[in-house]
C-alpha cells in the first residue's frame, strides 16, 4: 500500500483549469511524465500526482484554488464509486460511502468518517510520510467533499469547521475567506466537521444500484487480502502513529487474526512487528522534522508514541548515529536530508 497510486480520473480537468491560472499544464505533465490524455481510466503514481499539484501551487499561489477545483470536479468521473456515492439517500450515507470506498481510488491514504453527539467529521490524509510537501491534494480532496455537502446545505459554512495538517496557510487565508469560516491548522489530519443534523438531509442525485454496492464491497475486501502482509501492517501502523497506541494485538485484530498468527506470518517473511513499527516511526520522524521545524523534540517524541524524550533520542541515534537535534541542524543548514537507516538488531 505504501507504493501509492491514485485513479487517473483525479487528473481530468486540470488541462483546462491550470492554463487559466497561467500554468502550462502540458509542460508540467511532460516534466513529470504524466499522460493527461489517457489518464481517465488508468492509474497514476501518488507521489507524481501530489508533485503535479504542488508544483502548480507554487505558480498559482492562491490557497483556495485547489479547494474550488474540487468543488467543480465531476464526481461521476470517479467510476463507479462516484455514482454509488451520488446515489445515496442522505448526506450521511454519501459521506460514509466515500470514506468506505476511497481506498479503491487512492491507496497509501486514509479517508475517515466518524460521528459524535454534535458533529460528523470526515478526515483525509496521505499515510506515506515520504510524500512531502503536500497540501494541495488535501485542499482538492476536501473540496470534493465540500461539493457533496454544499449540494444539500448550500452556503451555511459558518456552522462547519475546517482544519488542515499544514501548520499554517501558505498563501493567505483564501479558503477561510471563500468559505466564510475559520480554518484551523496543525491537525493530525485534514478534516471537515459539520453539524450532525446535516447528515439526514437528502441527496439522491442518482438512482441506487444495490448490485454495484456489493461489487464495491467485494473489491475493498479483495484489495486488502491481496496486499502483502508487511505492507498491510505498515499501513495500519501509520494510521495509528500520532493518533493511538501502536499495539500488536489491536492491529492483528483489525487484520482478522490473532497476535500469534500475525507474528508467525511475519516471521515467515523474515520480518517482525516491532521491526516494522521502528521503521514506520523512523519514516514518520523524518516527516515531522520537516513538517514541524519549530516543534520541540519532546513534543515530537510524544506524537510518535514514545513515553519519554530520552527513549526517542536513543532510538533516533540508533537509527542514524546522530541525535534528532543534529539531524535538524543538518537539514536546516540546507544540506540534503541525511539518510536514516534502521540499525541491525
Amino acid at each position: 500500500m505504501m507504493s501509492g497510486v491514485v485513479s487517473g480520473a483525479a487528473l481530468v480537468g486540470w488541462s483546462d483549469l491550470l492554463p487559466r491560472q497561467g500554468v502550462d499544464a502540458q509542460f508540467l505533465c511532460d516534466e513529470l511524465q504524466i499522460d493527461l490524455s489517457g489518464c481517465a481510466d488508468g492509474r497514476v503514481g501518488l507521489p507524481k500526482f501530489v508533485q503535479f499539484l504542488e508544483v502548480a501551487a507554487t505558480q498559482i499561489k492562491r490557497s483556495e484554488f485547489f479547494w474550488r477545483a474540487g468543488e467543480v470536479y465531476d464526481l461521476s468521473l470517479l467510476r463507479p464509486i462516484g455514482g454509488e456515492v451520488l446515489s445515496s439517500r442522505t448526506l450521511g450515507g454519501a459521506l460514509k460511502k466515500f470514506a468506505a470506498y476511497f481506498s479503491l481510488l487512492q491507496d497509501s491514504s486514509e479517508m475517515t468518517f466518524s460521528v459524535d453527539d454534535q458533529f460528523a467529521t470526515i478526515g483525509y490524509r496521505i499515510l506515506d510520510p515520504s510524500i512531502w510537501p503536500r497540501s494541495s491534494d488535501a485542499e482538492f480532496t476536501l473540496g470534493i467533499v465540500s461539493k457533496l455537502i454544499r449540494s444539500v446545505v448550500k452556503y451555511e459554512w459558518r456552522h462547519a469547521e475546517v482544519v488542515f495538517e499544514l501548520d499554517s496557510p501558505r498563501w493567505g487565508h483564501g479558503i477561510s475567506d471563500y468559505l466564510q469560516t475559520n480554518c484551523g491548522y496543525g491537525a493530525v489530519r485534514n478534516m471537515i466537521r459539520i453539524p450532525v443534523s446535516w447528515l439526514n438531509l437528502p441527496v439522491g442525485l442518482k438512482s441506487e444500484n444495490p448490485g454495484l454496492r456489493r461489487t464495491l464491497n467485494e473489491q475493498v475486501v479483495v484489495q486488502r487480502r491481496s496486499t502483502p502482509i508487511e505492507e498491510l501492517v505498515r499501513y495500519l501502523v501509520f494510521k495509528s502513529i500520532g493518533i493511538a497506541d501502536v499495539d500488536q494485538t489491536t492491529i492483528a485484530k483489525e487484520m482478522g487474526m490473532s497476535r500469534r498468527t500475525l507474528r508467525r506470518k511475519l516471521e515467515q517473511k523474515e520480518s517482525s512487528f516491532q521491526g516494522i513499527v521502528d521503521q514506520c516511526r523512523m519514516e514518520a520522524t523524518v516527516l515531522e522534522l520537516q513538517r514541524r521545524p519549530d516543534a520541540s523534540i519532546a513534543e515530537l517524541a510524544v506524537q510518535l508514541g514514545y513515553t519519554e524524550h530520552s527513549s526517542f533520542t536513543r532510538a533516533f541515534r540508533r537509527w542514524n548515529e546522530m541525535s534528532p537535534q543534529q539531524y535538524r541542524c543538518v537539514a536546516n543548514a540546507g544540506a540534503a536530508s541525511p539518510q536514516l537507516v534502521i540499525a541491525a538488531e
